[in-house]
């Protein structure tokens, strides 16, 4: 049977918030959970084992540029000798009212890396944050059958 296409997701209806405050200029986020891994060579056998050993989460954020509040957090590790990096979480939402529901993800320990800055004329200026986060919880997930009628 085929799916409805229907239930596939818009991205349209995706949305960010930073801690309490929702992010308006949010165009796009990505992340990504990833399990390092070791291979084992294993006896008696052609086949390679792998082995979890820990796991890390990674993404990236896209932004219109509309103020300088992540230019000023992370150059501020650069300039102020006794400044803390900044430590916060994200809540990644996708809610597009034709799918199976509503997906919550909530980035716990996210932490900004670098940041990019400067100007291009005739441009509508835009920021890729790249982050990491230490824990993740998935408050509400997408579940159901997509080759049903509604």
């Amino acid at each position: 049977m085929a799916m409805n296409a229907g239930y596939a997701i818009n991205g349209s209806f995706g949305t960010l918030y930073e801690g309490d405050t929702f992010m308006a200029n949010c165009k796009k986020v990505e992340a990504k959970v990833t399990i390092d891994k070791e291979e084992l060579k294993l006896s008696s056998t052609r086949r390679t084992g792998f082995k979890s050993k820990g796991v890390k989460g990674e993404g990236t954020l896209g932004l219109y540029k509309v103020d300088s509040k992540f230019l000023e957090r992370v150059t501020s590790y650069m300039s102020n000798e006794r400044s803390v990096q900044f430590v916060g979480q994200l809540l990644v939402v996708l809610d597009d009212p034709e799918s199976l529901g509503v997906e919550k993800v909530l980035l716990k320990n996210v932490k900004f890396w670098e940041v990019n800055f400067g100007w291009s004329l005739d441009t509508i200026l835009e920021e890729e944050i790249p982050f990491t986060f230490e824990d993740i919880q998935i408050s509400s997930a997408i579940k159901g059958d997509s080759t049903k009628a509604r």
